[in-house]
C-alpha cells in the first residue's frame, strides 16, 4: 500500500508541475508611485504591468514626475515627501512579491521582479532500492522554494544506492545554467528530497554556506535477506524463548 501512496504522490506531483498555472512568470499586481502613505492606489499598475508582465525577470526603472504625468499617471505628493515606488507582483499562481525603491524613486537603482523558473519534479520513474532524486534546491531556502537543482542532483545520483553529493558553489551553479533567489546576509543552503524505491521520501539538508560544508550523504539500504538465503548460524536474531527463575 506504501509503494502505491508514494507512486500515485509521485504522479500528482509531475502532472501539477506541467500545469500551465503554475508557470512562474511576473504578473504585476499592483504598482504605485508617489507619498506612498497617501497613494494607496495603483496608479503606476499599467506601466510596470506593461513592461514586466510574462516575463521570468524584469529591470523596472523609476520614471521621473516628468515622465509618469506624460504617461497620463497622476500622484499624490505633498511638500518635504520624496516620491516612493512599490511594485507588488506574482509569480505563478499564489507567490507574492513587493519591490520598494525609496524616494526619489528615480535616482534610484531599478526594482528587480525575479521569478524563479518552475523547476518540474524529477519524472525519473523510481528504481527498486535505489535514489530517485525528487528535489532538490539552493539558495535562501525560505524564498528559493523551487527545486532549482533538481536536474543536477538527479544526473548526479539518480538509480544508485548511495551518493555523496557537494554542494556547488555559486560560480558553479550559476555555470550550470541555475539559477537562485537569495538576499543579503542569507547563507545559502542546500536541501535534497529523495526516495528509495517507491518507500516514503527522505531530506538531508546541508547548511550555508552549503559548499564549505561536507557533502550531502544519500542512501538507500539494501532489502534485508531472506533468511532462507543465510547460512545457519548467521542471520537476524529472533528470541523464540526466554526465561528466569
Amino acid at each position: 500500500m506504501k509503494g502505491k501512496t508514494a507512486l500515485i504522490t509521485h504522479l500528482i506531483i509531475v502532472l501539477a508541475a506541467a500545469c500551465p498555472i503554475f508557470s512562474q512568470t511576473i504578473t504585476v499586481t499592483k504598482a504605485r508611485i508617489g507619498c506612498l502613505d497617501i497613494q494607496t492606489d495603483g496608479n503606476l499598475t499599467g506601466l510596470a504591468g506593461r513592461a514586466c508582465n510574462g516575463r521570468t525577470s524584469c529591470s523596472y526603472k523609476a520614471p521621473t514626475e516628468d515622465e509618469y504625468k506624460r504617461a497620463g499617471v497622476t500622484a499624490r505628493t505633498r511638500t518635504f515627501c520624496t516620491q516612493a515606488m512599490e511594485v507588488t507582483y506574482r509569480c505563478g499562481a499564489t507567490e507574492f512579491h513587493t519591490v520598494t525603491v525609496p524616494g526619489d524613486a528615480w535616482k534610484q537603482p531599478p526594482a528587480q521582479l525575479v521569478c524563479t523558473p518552475a523547476t518540474p519534479v524529477s519524472t525519473h520513474p523510481p528504481t527498486p532500492n535505489a535514489i530517485t532524486v525528487s528535489r532538490a534546491r539552493i539558495g535562501c531556502l525560505d524564498i528559493q522554494t523551487e527545486g532549482n537543482l533538481t536536474g543536477l542532483v538527479g544526473r548526479a545520483c539518480n538509480d544508485r544506492a548511495s551518493c555523496t553529493y557537494k554542494a556547488p558553489t555559486e560560480d558553479q551553479y550559476r555555470r550550470a545554467g541555475v539559477q537562485a533567489r537569495t538576499r543579503t546576509f542569507c547563507t545559502q543552503a542546500m536541501e535534497i528530497t529523495y526516495q528509495c524505491g517507491h518507500n516514503d521520501f527522505q531530506t538531508v539538508l546541508v547548511p550555508g554556506d552549503a559548499w564549505s560544508h561536507p557533502p550531502a550523504q544519500l542512501i538507500c539500504n539494501p532489502p534485508p535477506a531472506s533468511t532462507r538465503d543465510l547460512p545457519p548460524g548467521t542471520g537476524v536474531i529472533s528470541v523464540t524463548k526466554a526465561r528466569i527463575g
